[in-house]
C-alpha cells in the first residue's frame, strides 16, 4: 500500500489533533466546577505581585477556524491590556509546517506579520510535537529574553499547538530559572493553572537537563514524589461532564425503548439525544470565540 506524502500526512496531523484540542477545550465548558475548564490559555504568571508582566500558557492563536474568524491573536492582546501588562513578546514553539497551518481556509494561525503589525515581538524556536529537538543555550536565551520583557510590567505569550507539552517545558524552565522553584514546585504549579499537560517522558528529561545545567542548586526532578497523572486527571474531567451525562442517558433510553419496544420511549431518546447535540452545538459557537 503506497504511504501518504509526508508533507500531507503533516497536514492531516496538524490539523486532526488541533480540532482534538478546541473540542476537548469546548466540551469542558460545560464541567460544573470553573476548576474544570479547560481554557485555550492561562496565565501562569500574573506579574501582580512585584509589579511584572504575566506569563500566559497556551495553545496555538488561530485567526479563522473552519470559515469562522475567532481572532485570537487581538484577544490575547486585549486581555493583557486589560490587565495593564501589554503584550510585548509571542514565543512560538513549533515547526514551521505547524506555524504556516493547513495552507487551507479551514485553520489560520495568527501569523508573525500579525504580531509585529501590533508591534509585538515573535520568536519562533522550532521544536517538534511530543519532542525536544531544542538546543539548551537557545532554551535559556529566550527564557532570558522572557524574563527581561516582563521585568518591564509587559506581557510573554507562550504557545505549541495544543498548550500541553512543549509550551509547559518552556514554563517549567522558566520557573525553575527566574523565580527558584524546584522542578516538582514548578509542575505543580502550572498544573494547579492549567490542567492540559501532557509532558512525555523525553520532555522531563530535559527538564530536568535543564535544571542540571543552569539551577543544579535545585533539587532533582522527582516525579514519584508527586501525584501527576493528567491521563487520569483528564479521564476523570471527562466523566464530569453533563453532556456525556446527557448522551449515556439518551443512549440508555434508546436501547431501552429498543429493547422494550416502547416507540414513545424512543422518540424521547432521539429528542434528547438532538437536544444535547443542539446545546453542545450553541456551546461551540459561542465559546470557541473567548
Amino acid at each position: 500500500m503506497k504511504k501518504l506524502p509526508l508533507q500531507l500526512r503533516r497536514q492531516i496531523t496538524y490539523r486532526a489533533s488541533l480540532l482534538f484540542t478546541l473540542g476537548w477545550n469546548l466540551l469542558s465548558r460545560a464541567n460544573p466546577d470553573p476548576e474544570d475548564k479547560l481554557l485555550h490559555y492561562n496565565s501562569i504568571l500574573t506579574g501582580v505581585e512585584h509589579n511584572h508582566g504575566a506569563l500566559i500558557l497556551g495553545a496555538q492563536p488561530l485567526d479563522t477556524l473552519l470559515g469562522e474568524r475567532l481572532d485570537q491573536g487581538e484577544k490575547i492582546i486585549e486581555l493583557c491590556e486589560k490587565k495593564k501588562k501589554p503584550l510585548a513578546l509571542v514565543i512560538s514553539l513549533l515547526t514551521p509546517d505547524e506555524m504556516r497551518g493547513t495552507n487551507s481556509s479551514n485553520i489560520i494561525p495568527v501569523t508573525t506579520q500579525f504580531w509585529k503589525g501590533k508591534g509585538i515581538t515573535h520568536k519562533l524556536l522550532p521544536m517538534s510535537d511530543f519532542g525536544v529537538d531544542l538546543d539548551l543555550d537557545e532554551l535559556k536565551k529566550a527564557i532570558d529574553e522572557a524574563h527581561q520583557i516582563r521585568l518591564q510590567n509587559k506581557s510573554v505569550y507562550v504557545h505549541c499547538k495544543a498548550g500541553s507539552s512543549r509550551s509547559f517545558v518552556f514554563s517549567m524552565c522558566y520557573l525553575i530559572q527566574h523565580k527558584s522553584l524546584a522542578p516538582n514546585q514548578a509542575l505543580k504549579e502550572i498544573y494547579r493553572r492549567r490542567h492540559q499537560i501532557y509532558p512525555t517522558q523525553a520532555q522531563l528529561e530535559f527538564i530536568e537537563a535543564y535544571r542540571a545545567r543552569f539551577r543544579s542548586d535545585k533539587p532533582q526532578f522527582d516525579l514519584s514524589a508527586l501525584n501527576f497523572n493528567p491521563l487520569r486527571n483528564n479521564i476523570m474531567l471527562f466523566l464530569k461532564n453533563p453532556i456525556l451525562h446527557g448522551v449515556l442517558g439518551a443512549g440508555l433510553a434508546y436501547g431501552a425503548s429498543l429493547f422494550f419496544g416502547w416507540v414513545a420511549l424512543s422518540a424521547l431518546s432521539f429528542a434528547a439525544i438532538g437536544g444535547v447535540a443542539a446545546l453542545a452545538l450553541s456551546w461551540t459557537i459561542q465559546d470557541i470565540r473567548y
